[in-house]
């Protein structure tokens, strides 16, 4: 694959499994291979802050990622409108830590991060995997780093949003609601998309033993090195396809 002026960069977020992410992200900076987009939800966010400003397994806001010209997306979900935002920020590091925080914010478990005033939640509740964000904003192959293996589906139930939570958010309550659904939904989008040439998915290439609030430090160890090997092998591909 060759990298353009219109290739984007996808990363979907997972928690924990964001080892994964880690893992390729730093075999890109380690041969220099960035794009001019990036967009990235949930954990996918500090990874990609990390990525942006080009400081390996660190997420934070340095002067690097100021300078960098590329386009950096984060996705929220915003409470009050039960739509997804996509939010830049370059300059306020306040605003920026913000957006990652509300990027990250779990529903049910963590609380709910104002950005501009605006009550938002992780961007995972409506929009997992960000590509068609990516295409409508003009970037097309796109790259897409999962954190879940091909063929992969959700078997959790979606429920009903009990009353006690959210009840000031209706339209946050009915997204979740339906939250499984959509993301299965988008695997599939992703998988077609993948056998038409459309994406190049990075993803673990076995079932997942690694959940979102893991802690085995051996486990998490063998899911960043998995993922640096196949970021490793990426590059390479890269290099030959210019080389052509």
């Amino acid at each position: 694959m060759q990298i353009s002026k219109k290739t984007g960069l996808v990363l979907e977020g997972g928690g924990m499994r964001g080892v994964f992410t880690s893992g390729v992200l730093d075999a890109f900076m380690k041969h220099d291979l960035y794009f001019p987009y990036v967009v990235a939800v949930s954990a996918g966010a500090c990874n990609g802050l990390s990525y942006m400003s080009r400081q390996p397994r660190r997420a934070r806001f340095s002067k690097t990622y100021r300078e960098n010209p590329a386009i950096y997306e984060v996705v929220t979900t915003n409470c009050l409108t039960g739509r997804a935002e996509y939010l830049s920020e370059k300059q306020d590091a306040d605003r920026l830590t913000a957006i990652i925080k509300a990027s990250s914010s779990l529903p049910y478990v963590a609380q709910i991060t104002h950005v501009d005033g605006i009550p938002m939640l992780d961007g995972g509740i409506v929009d997992s995997i960000p590509v068609v964000r990516a295409i409508d904003k003009g970037y097309s192959p796109n790259v897409v780093i999962m954190t879940r293996n091909r063929g992969f589906r959700s078997a959790e139930p979606d429920f009903k949003v009990p009353r006690l939570f959210y009840k000031q958010y209706p339209r946050l309550r009915v997204v979740l609601s339906h939250h499984v659904k959509a993301y299965n939904e988008q695997l599939d989008l992703i998988e077609r998309m993948e056998d038409w040439g459309e994406v190049v998915c990075i993803r673990p290439e076995r079932p997942m033993e690694v959940d979102r609030i893991c802690r085995d430090v051996s486990k998490l160890e063998a899911l960043y090195e998995e993922g640096f090997a196949l970021g490793e092998k990426f590059c390479a591909d890269v290099l030959l396809s210019q080389k052509k």
